[in-house]
């Protein structure tokens, strides 16, 4: 299934890995900014909206209730001047109060409550305008009139506005449970899809050890473990030629060090028949020589001595006999001596060279005789043959 792997070198193999990471952390990262970003605009508009909205209502019905209470008072206990000036001077501060408050209400009321509150703010100037005509009348001294406007137009009024509010009121608290439930309902899809991705995320991470140990970790194992079987003059066949990574490559190396030990390990061994072969004919030989059988020859065949052979294998050691031939003569100490000139550092080409005095002249070497031995053996390539008596 993942045999393509097998194709992708190393640092495409861990790019893919941690891309697929970056992936799994960047969409768990991605979920939290929104989730968290969604959720605090919830919290805002609760707060601006829904907080501010509903104190700003519950204002006007405040003040409404303590202009009812004015009214009711300017009607029935007012007696003096003074007590008619701080009875006006107190409902025009609640007037002030009132419509800041729905002014308050007109700022942060949702955009669904925009006609209510344009409702609300009629409402309270048919309240003030019906204030003041039961004012007016009071003033003027007709209490029976002053009665019905108490009880008709300021009355009507001040339930208006009330009702309207409770409404808004009611409407803002459904609004707000509605949104605090929208709230909730996003953070449980965030904890939960946070959760989910941790769980991709730690399945993505197992599935990538899983792929780079069967991909990387485990061959380079195996290839160590041939290798050392190799040096250690085991035999092993090398996996993973066939791959077109690092570990092919790898794979190669190991494959041509085993086959150039295995050529190595056959020469060893017929190099080794080889010096067997002589040495095994020339000790039977030499063993009949040395109980006094003179007539010994060796008629074997020897292998060709190669280059390899001359590097590695040594001449057996002969024992000495004693031969009957003269020794030759040492040549005369009259006779000429090719003299050698000394050696001089590198001098110019047409220097001449001086003759040194006879005294320094070289002496004839004799020849190299090994004392009461045969001369020394001849060349390879020169045919074998066993000594002779006469």
């Amino acid at each position: 299934m993942l045999e393509f792997l097998n194709d992708w070198r190393l640092p495409r193999k861990l790019l893919a890995a941690f891309g697929i990471l970056v992936v799994l952390f960047g969409a768990v990262g991605i979920n939290g900014l929104v989730s968290t970003r969604k959720l605090d605009a919830i919290a805002q508009n609760h707060v601006d909206h829904g907080i501010a909205g509903m104190s700003a209502l519950a204002d006007v019905i405040s003040n409404v209730k303590e202009m009812r209470i004015i009214v009711y008072t300017y009607y029935a206990a007012v007696n003096t001047p003074q007590e008619e000036a701080d009875i006006r001077e107190r409902l025009d501060k609640t007037k002030a109060a009132l419509a800041k408050a729905v002014d308050e209400y007109k700022q942060v009321a949702d955009e669904s409550f925009t006609q209510d509150a344009t409702t609300l703010s009629a409402n309270v100037e048919a309240l003030n305008k019906a204030n003041d005509h039961l004012f007016a009348v009071r003033a003027a001294g007709d209490l029976p009139a002053a009665m019905t406007v108490l009880k008709t137009e300021s009355r009507t009024a001040s339930h208006e506005i009330i009702d309207l509010t409770e409404k808004l009121l009611d409407e803002s608290r459904e609004r707000s449970r509605e949104q605090a439930a929208q709230g909730a309902e996003t953070a449980d899809f965030a904890i939960w899809l946070s959760g989910g991705l941790a769980l991709v995320g730690i399945a993505g991470i197992v599935l990538i050890w899983l792929v780079l140990n069967a991909s990387v970790a485990a061959p380079m194992s195996r290839i160590a473990d041939v290798t050392t079987t190799l040096a250690e003059g085991g035999r092993a066949d090398v996996p993973y030629r066939e791959r077109h990574d690092e570990i092919g490559e790898i794979a190669g190396a190991v494959e041509q060090f085993r086959a150039a030990a295995e050529a190595r390990a056959e020469i060893d061994a017929k190099a080794a028949r080889e010096q067997e072969v002589v040495t095994s004919t020339l000790r039977g030989s030499l063993q009949a020589i040395s109980e006094g059988d003179l007539t010994q020859t060796i008629s074997a065949e020897f292998p060709p001595l190669t280059a390899n052979s001359r590097a590695t294998s040594t001449p057996p050691s002969v024992p000495c006999a004693t031969s009957s031939a003269p020794s030759p003569k040492a040549p005369s100490p009259s006779a000429p001596a090719r003299a050698r000139s000394p050696r001089h550092p590198k001098t110019s080409p047409a220097a001449p060279r001086a003759t040194p005095p006879a005294s320094k002249r070289l002496r004839p070497r004799s020849p190299r005789w090994t004392s009461a031995c045969a001369p020394p053996p001849p060349p390879p390539d020169a045919p074998c043959s066993a000594p002779t008596g006469r």
